[in-house]
C-alpha cells in the first residue's frame, strides 16, 4: 500500500517515540526538548537510543533528561 502525505487521525492513546541518535548534540538536545511537552502532556514514552556515539555529549544528554523527567524518559544505550 502506497504511503499517504494527507492528514492522519491522532492515535487514541499513548505512543512510544522513539529517537535514534549518533553524535550531534545540538541538534538531539533540540530534537528531545521539542518533543517532551506533547510526550507528557499525551502520557506517552520517549525512548533515546544512543547508538554508541563517539563525542561524550551526545550519550549525556539523554540520561540528564532523565534525571528531570524520569517518568517521561526511558534510556537505552547501544554499547
Amino acid at each position: 500500500r502506497p504511503l499517504s502525505a494527507g492528514p492522519r487521525e491522532a492515535p487514541s492513546g499513548p505512543v512510544a517515540v522513539v529517537v535514534p541518535v549518533f553524535g550531534a548534540p545540538g541538534p538531539t538536545r533540540r530534537c528531545l526538548l521539542s518533543a517532551l511537552p506533547d510526550v507528557r502532556a499525551t502520557g506517552s514514552r520517549l525512548i533515546v537510543i544512543d547508538d554508541a556515539s563517539p563525542d561524550a555529549e551526545t550519550p549525556a544528554l539523554p540520561r540528564d533528561i532523565a534525571a528531570v523527567w524520569p517518568d517521561v524518559m526511558r534510556v537505552t544505550t547501544h554499547a
